[in-house]
């Protein structure tokens, strides 16, 4: 099903291409679609004002992985969250959004789930955020540069029994459900990480989209390929001055990718995958400023 208009009808005709609206629409016939159902084709150039929506709420989510991250050295509880699952989404005044914390997984991920009837209603199913922190302490940006392969650890184990847990809730009830995983930064390649897992171990999930934010490259050929195949949408929203999304391989990697179209022979390059919302930082100011 296709929306019911385009993206061109809310762009303000004046001297700048930014939508003037953003609707808090009722969306449960359409979420598949703003989810990647046809890879956002005509959604984003320009960006239509409820998928806008979408990724301002779960950037928002992943945005709150840092904000609620005890950083203080100092503290007792260094390392984990500021505040209670309960209280988490009241403290950073994200209710708004109708959505409920169910676990922490090492204070470093939140999965919510739409706890209010009215927002569920309003977006159609039931649908399961799991949010990954990106890197902040200077061990983890150490451990970033490492090229050696590693385990994700029982964290990932542990998202997929509560997300599982949640599905059989849910499905139990009759309802339709998502996972739509997020993160920013090391966040967003865990998130891609979790949606293959998830789509590998959970087939009773009614669809699978990543909306990431600033994410590095994850996986070669066969592994974008093998995640299209599963039918995970993902969404990579990227801010053309950062280098994140450049890496691995920021030097070399597009000279290896023209060599492979050639030879077929370098199936390890990193590649992207999904599709790309490239945002302009100096080009946002200079209509900021207009």
């Amino acid at each position: 099903m296709r929306v019911a208009y385009t993206a061109a009808d809310f762009i303000d005709r004046g001297n700048h291409m930014t939508p003037t609206r953003s609707p808090r629409e009722h969306i449960s016939a359409k979420w598949r679609e703003i989810h990647g159902q046809f890879n956002w084709e005509s959604l984003m150039d320009p960006l239509h004002p409820w998928l806008r929506r979408e990724i301002v709420k779960y950037g928002e989510f992943s945005q709150a992985t840092y904000d609620a991250f005890d950083y203080d050295s100092f503290s007792d509880f260094c390392g984990s969250c500021r505040h209670n699952r309960h209280k988490l989404f009241d403290e950073l005044h994200l209710t708004k959004h109708g959505y409920k914390v169910t676990k922490y997984i090492y204070a470093m991920t939140n999965i919510d789930v739409p706890s209010c009837d009215n927002e569920f209603q309003r977006i159609g199913r039931r649908d399961i955020v799991v949010a990954w922190r990106g890197t902040v302490a200077p061990s983890e940006w150490l451990s970033d540069i490492k090229a050696s392969l590693e385990q994700i650890g029982e964290g990932g184990v542990k998202v997929m029994e509560e997300v599982k847990r949640l599905l059989e809730f849910f499905k139990g009830r009759g309802e339709e459900v998502s996972l739509t995983i997020t993160g920013h930064s090391q966040g967003g390649a865990l998130a891609l990480l979790n949606a293959y897992e998830a789509a590998s171990s959970l087939p009773d999930l009614d669809h699978i989209s990543v909306i990431s934010f600033g994410a590095p490259r994850v996986g070669n050929i066969a592994f974008r390929d093998k995640m299209n195949e599963m039918g995970v949408k993902i969404l990579r929203v990227v801010v053309k001055q950062d280098i994140v999304p450049k890496l691995p391989g920021i030097i070399c990697n597009k000279i290896l990718c023209q060599i492979h179209a050639l030879t077929r022979r370098l199936k390890w390059v990193y590649r992207h995958i999904g599709s790309e919302l490239k945002l302009d930082v100096i080009v946002s100011l200079l209509e900021a400023r207009i």
